[in-house]
């Protein structure tokens, strides 16, 4: 049986951080499934869920960090996520499954642990909190957008944003303020169960 299988929460983790971070691709021999990040504790966390053995590859990035990946040769794991809406060259195309309610909250928290970003902005006051995430896919997009506005309620009064990468690719952004940044974290880490960037 195949991880992406059923779901749970684990599943829908994983999957929402293939959705953001990850990347399906065909060779003549197999068909692979590669992921990703500058954070090897959250590498290292789902290849234990995948109960892959394969080795975590590594390489010095021009900014000083090191990118840990993971490549996995599975036609199983790469049809069923194919399914499930992650394509090859997935960045513009790829359409959000239909997460059941339950585990909207962890695909939310994976996809955010691959594309979303959390800074500080210096306020007259104190730090404000600022949570953007990314997206190359108007699908998923709108889906995070009403995801996220529809768990916070009023208190998200942010909009989505398009705007142009190096003046080619179309990117879409989600911003949230403090209090909603605030929001968003207590409901993307309930019952997080582990499965979440140590940062």
């Amino acid at each position: 049986s195949s991880f992406f299988n059923s779901w749970s929460a684990q599943m829908a983790y994983v999957l929402g951080f293939i959705s953001a971070d990850g990347n399906l691709y065909k060779t003549e021999r197999a068909h692979i499934l590669q992921l990703a990040c500058d954070d090897m504790d959250v590498v290292e966390k789902i290849q234990v869920a995948l109960k892959h053995n394969g080795p975590i590859y590594f390489k010095k990035r021009e900014n000083g960090k090191t990118s840990y990946s993971l490549h996995i040769c599975d036609i199983l794991l790469f049809s069923d996520l194919q399914a499930l809406g992650v394509t090859e060259r997935k960045s513009l195309t790829i359409t959000p499954p239909n997460v059941p309610k339950p585990y909207v909250h962890h695909y939310i928290r994976g996809y955010f642990d691959g594309d979303g970003s959390v800074s500080y902005r210096k306020g007259l006051y104190k730090s404000r909190l600022v949570v953007d995430i990314y997206t190359a896919s108007f699908n998923m997009a709108s889906f995070l957008y009403e995801k996220i506005k529809e768990q916070l309620g009023d208190l998200y009064k942010g909009r989505l944003y398009s705007t142009l990468a190096h003046q080619k690719t179309r990117y879409y952004a989600i911003r949230l303020g403090h209090k909603a940044s605030e929001q968003l974290f207590k409901y993307m880490y309930k019952n997080a169960n582990n499965l979440y960037l140590e940062r």
